[in-house]
């Protein structure tokens, strides 16, 4: 599914900037009739079946997704960029002439195919700052921002699961949910509700997945984490989308014995000391990428660095990207 994660590698700064909010999404995907009897409901004593695609049942976001996707593909091999979550479309043009065009076209196939677009929802006219899905995107200043209402609204939650003893694991996972949706603009916040993630982990394994409703005694370093989005999240709330384009890069590699690094054709390495000889093969991993622009880059000032860890399971740490 599409969603802000894909925004990055769609809009460019100076973008013009539109959305389109489809009116009854869900109903423009018609049932099969055999399988109409498996979505009925009984109510006064009769029984009606959904024709088309119901709001409320597990799998219709990933059934209106796949159908739309075949359209959002048609319109992006005309050139149009955009994004589609579900039933919002957001499009984006390097000009406003150009962002009128695709949207207008795309209001016009939407017609021919039986789709409904609620306009007072909609934003037809190019702007260079739109709120979508719950973030501010400004082209213009090429950030993403998290609206001052979320921002409150992520410190009243976390405030709110701080003053309890016992927290609800349903009330936890939302919590995460809800800063993970926000992560583009704030990528400090993922890693910190890492703690969180692992104590509600260990609540639902050791209750086979089953409840949402089991209560759970937060860690105290969870709490400082807490902690952390109550006082400082106002203050990690935006991150830029500028495209990285890496000056330098640096490529390193470890094993149980030591480590090496290349960059430009030279080379660097050492040998690890018993003690770090022990440590996990991942943290060895991103010492050598450490030691390899420590090498290098001593003299290095405002240029992009990629760095390139050859460790499969490193896989969350390769092609680092870092401005040094």
């Amino acid at each position: 599914m599409e969603g802000l994660r894909l925004v990055a590698d769609v809009v460019y700064q100076g973008d013009f900037c539109a959305k389109l909010d489809m009116s009854d999404a869900y109903f423009a995907i018609n049932i099969k009739e055999s399988s109409r009897p498996y979505l009925a409901f009984r109510w006064n004593e009769e029984i009606f079946s959904f024709t088309c695609l119901p709001f409320g049942l597990a799998t219709a976001p990933y059934v209106y997704t796949k159908v739309m996707r075949v359209l959002a593909e048609y319109l992006r091999a005309r050139g149009t960029r955009l994004i589609m979550y579900i039933d919002d479309w957001a499009f984006f043009a390097s000009s406003k002439e150009e962002c009128i065009s695709h949207l207008r076209y795309a209001l016009e196939i939407f017609a021919k195919l039986g789709l409904r677009v609620n306009m007072e929802k909609s934003i037809l006219s190019p702007c260079q700052r739109l709120e979508f899905l719950g973030i501010e995107i400004d082209t213009l200043t090429a950030q993403f921002t998290i609206p001052s209402g979320k921002i409150t609204r992520i410190q009243e939650e976390a405030a709110s699961l701080l003053e309890k003893k016992e927290v609800k694991a349903r009330d936890l996972s939302q919590f995460i949910g809800r800063v993970n949706f926000t992560a583009i603009a704030s990528p400090l916040s993922t890693h910190m509700i890492r703690l969180l993630q692992r104590d509600l982990a260990v609540t639902l394994r050791s209750h086979n997945d089953t409840t949402y409703d089991e209560a759970l005694q937060l860690s105290e370093r969870s709490k400082e984490d807490l902690k952390w989005f109550c006082e400082q999240l106002q203050h990690h709330a935006s991150a830029s989308f500028t495209k990285f384009t890496p000056v330098i890069t640096i490529t390193s590699d470890a094993s149980k014995a030591g480590w090496g690094a290349v960059c430009c054709g030279k080379r660097t390495g050492g040998r690890w000391t018993l003690e770090e000889a022990n440590t996990h093969i991942n943290l060895l991993e991103l010492r050598a990428a450490f030691f390899g622009l420590l090498s290098f880059g001593k003299s290095w000032h405002d240029v992009d660095v990629l760095l390139e860890l050859d460790n499969s399971r490193d896989c969350i740490h390769q092609e680092t990207r870092r401005h040094y």
